[in-house]
């Protein structure tokens, strides 16, 4: 899994699973909940109990019987962060040539590219071992970048 960037994917990485030890925390011990992510994220505590007051008033977070619960609003943002590793040293290999009139696209598609761990290659060449296809393929078309990115499946090979 790709480590999340802002104190919002923090917490709500925290509840994702359900029964997590980090659910259970924020529902029993809430102190050492948010003393342990402000260890982990480097983010302080205030910082992070705000967040959460934030996340739940957005709708990303709701409380059930005792146990917090993301919303299908929360599952969304933090889908990103739960990418599967992909089989047999698998990794995805992105390769993009994004005109220069549509700058402000190719920023917006590099800076998914590092939120979801992609580690830089050379110039619009990004590689993980994640499976981020989904969330790609919603990037391209949402960007409208399909006759510019290029998306491969690959494994490294032994010399």
């Amino acid at each position: 899994m790709s480590q999340p960037k802002s104190a919002t994917d923090f917490i709500l990485r925290g509840l994702f699973l359900p029964l997590s030890r980090q659910n259970l925390l924020l529902s029993f011990k809430p102190s050492q909940f948010f003393y342990e992510l402000s260890r982990v994220s480097g983010y302080p505590e205030k910082t992070l109990r705000d967040t959460m007051s934030r996340a739940t008033r957005d709708g990303y977070i709701v409380m059930g019987d005792t146990i917090p619960q993301l919303t299908a609003k929360g599952l969304k943002k933090v889908q990103p962060f739960v990418a599967e590793k992909l089989p047999e040293n698998g990794q995805l290999l992105v390769v993009f040539d994004i005109p220069e009139e549509r700058k402000m696209m190719r920023h917006e598609f590099r800076r998914l590219l590092k939120r979801l761990d992609f580690q830089y290659v050379q110039q619009s060449v990004w590689v993980t071992d994640l499976d981020h296809r989904k969330v790609l393929a919603e990037a391209v078309k949402k960007l409208e970048l399909k006759d510019c990115v290029k998306v491969y499946e690959a494994a490294p090979i032994k010399l």
